[in-house]
This record gives C-alpha cells, structure tokens and sequence, in this order.
C-alpha cells in the first residue's frame, strides 16, 4: 500500500460521496415529496418581518413533516428551547437586524440550515448574507412550491451534517483512546505505510507493529488497513486523511469532529 494509493481511493471515495450528496441534496423531486428522509416532523423558525408574506410562508409550510415556528424578534429566538431544523429569516427583520442574525447564527450553528427571505431589490445584502454561509434565498413574494423544495432541501442538509457530527464523534472517540505507540502506527497506516515501513520508522519488530495493528483494529471496530482508509475517508473525508496521517492529537481530533460547515448556495425560489 502506498501514500498515492491511499489518496486514490480516499478520492474515489470523495467523489461517491459528493454526488451521493447531490442527488440526495439538489434533486430527485419525489424523494422530498415522499418525506422518507424528512421524518419525523421537522421544526422551521421563521423570522419574516412582513406580515403577509409570513402568513403566506406559514399556511403554505406548514403540514404533518412540517411544523412552522412564527418568531416574532431576536430575542424570541435567543430565548426558545426549540431545536431547529432549518430557519428562515428576513434579511430586514427588525430594521436590519436579520442580516446581522444571519451572519451570526451561520458563524455559531454550522449545523443547522439557515436560509434568507429577500425582495428583489434586497438580493445584494443576501449576497452578503450567502457568502457569511447561509444555505439559499427565498425571494419574496414567495413561489409556494419552490418554496417547499428549498426549505425541505434545507431540513436534510440538517439532519444530515448532524448524523456526519455523530458518526466523527463516535470514530474521534475511538481514536482518541489509542495509545501513543497505537496512535503512531495510525498515522503510519493512514499515511499508506506497509509494515515493513512502520517498523523501519518506529525501530521495533514488524511482530511488534502487527499487535499494535491489531490492538488499534479492536479499538476501531475494523477488521482491514482498507477499512480504515476508508471509514476515516467517509467521515472525515480526504484533508481528514492528510491531516491524520501526520498528527494523531487530540486537538487534530477535536478540530476534524467540530469541523462541519454550512453548504454554499443551492440556487433561490424566485
């Protein structure tokens, strides 16, 4: 096994990955009409500053998969309990104060789903709201089922980076119970070192790095140098795999679990 060849199908796996995304996230219409992957019922806050477009918003979201959370200021929202799964919110809610809530909430919760309600002649601060890591727009007055397919698109994203967070914590764990001398024929393994190597590297017996191998497997719940490449690709995808194949800390670990950020735009109801 070597390093190019470890990049390779950590790439492979990359690329099956993203467009598993895409089909899932983008498209396939019936799939998010079915609701398969919406259950069970799904909480959206909405922060809309015009009355009618609220209600329009409201009437037309909200259903068995859907429950709408009409919030009425900042600090509503600052205050309610609720876990939500996706939020959209008016760039000028509050005189303003939308676009700076954006901006905020994308910054401190990557993993839920914020989406920005805008005129057409508010497209330019939503442009700005985009680029702080916002999901999508919403152009007022609203498309009722374009509408629907961005916000449902939005949900998933949610519960999606939100299982991709528990599946890195489950395998940070693992990880960061291996040992010192584990950890480094970790990095060894992961940097696509055969044996020979990690033993040359380490200055001890090759029987030596085939029991530290085998401890680590037990650790990892895998049973194959494959198998490691490739959990660690699907969960923390390639850069985790160069990260991990030159340092194995816990900060290195700390940082790959928590590192899960919003999806760029996705295209806008109007």
């Amino acid at each position: 096994m070597t390093a190019s060849w470890v990049s390779a199908v950590a790439y492979q796996i990359e690329c099956r990955l993203l467009k598993n995304w895409c089909l899932r996230f983008l498209c396939l219409d019936h799939i998010l009409r079915s609701r398969t992957l919406l259950t069970p019922s799904s909480n959206i806050a909405l922060l809309e500053s015009c009355t009618d477009q609220r209600r329009i918003l409201h009437d037309g979201l909200q259903d068995t998969s859907r429950y709408v959370h009409c919030l009425m200021s900042v600090e509503e929202l600052a205050e309610t309990k609720t876990v939500f799964d996706a939020m959209v919110i008016d760039v000028d809610f509050e005189n303003g104060r939308g676009e700076t809530l954006i901006a905020e909430l994308c910054q401190s919760n990557g993993l839920t789903s914020v989406l920005i309600s805008a005129t057409c002649t508010q497209l330019h601060r939503a442009l700005i709201c985009l680029e702080a890591g916002a999901m999508s727009v919403l152009e007022k007055p609203f498309e009722l089922n374009r509408a629907k397919i961005i916000v449902d698109q939005a949900i998933l994203g949610t519960r999606l980076r939100r299982k991709t967070r528990q599946e890195r914590q489950l395998l940070g764990r693992r990880i960061s119970t291996l040992t010192e001398r584990q950890r480094e024929v970790f990095r060894h393994m992961v940097a696509g070192k055969h044996v020979k190597e990690i033993a040359l590297e380490m200055g001890i017996g090759i029987k030596t790095v085939h029991t530290f191998r085998t401890q680590l497997f037990d650790k990892l719940d895998i049973d194959s140098p494959l198998q490691l490449i490739r959990d660690i690709a699907m969960v923390f995808g390639r850069r985790g795999l160069e990260k991990l194949s030159t340092s194995v800390d816990d900060q290195t670990i700390a940082k790959l679990v928590h590192d899960i950020s919003q999806p760029r735009y996705v295209g806008h109801s109007g």
